[in-house]
């Protein structure tokens, strides 16, 4: 008989620790996001980058692939991407001829804003019903397990 319908590995375990049990959400969360996206998909690294771009200035691939915490082979991956799609150009480092940096183009920058509107607008619609209070709880939950997860990451390397 296949294997066909059956399990190949064993259900997550479900703990009391906060950590199996929110995963899923987070997961669902960002799912939704993604597709809030709107006609202008876009992968959430590549949008990550283009934002950094924007907030940040011209970067060398390098600098970016450590800002966003990402390996810069995933980086460099993106970039082709991005490039071959027009919404970066690459620059030639005046320090350094061998190397170049990255900035957005107009339609980087248009559709990283478009991208971003699309799913602060969900995420605006999902919290109409809640108070000012737990907005403001959320978000301060929210900042907390992100910089508790960076201080992870920073203590792993």
């Amino acid at each position: 008989m296949s294997g066909v319908g059956k399990a190949v590995c064993p259900p997550p375990q479900t703990g009391t620790d906060g950590g199996s049990t929110l995963v899923p959400d987070l997961f669902r969360i960002a799912r939704r996001l993604r597709r809030s996206g709107g006609p202008a998909q876009i992968d959430v690294a590549a949008l990550m980058l283009l934002h950094r771009l924007a907030c940040e200035g011209p970067r060398r691939p390098s600098d970016l692939a450590a800002d966003a915490g990402l390996d810069l082979s995933t980086v460099s991956r993106h970039i082709r991407s991005l490039d071959e799609d027009g919404l970066i150009m690459r620059e030639p480092d005046p320090s350094d001829g061998r190397s170049f940096h990255l900035s957005l183009t107009a339609k980087g920058c248009g559709l990283m804003v478009e991208a971003l509107r699309r799913r602060e607008e969900s995420v605006a619609r999902a919290l109409t019903a809640w108070d000012d209070g737990d907005v403001a709880t959320l978000h301060r939950l929210l900042g907390r397990l992100a910089d508790d997860l960076d201080r992870i990451d920073e203590e792993a390397r």
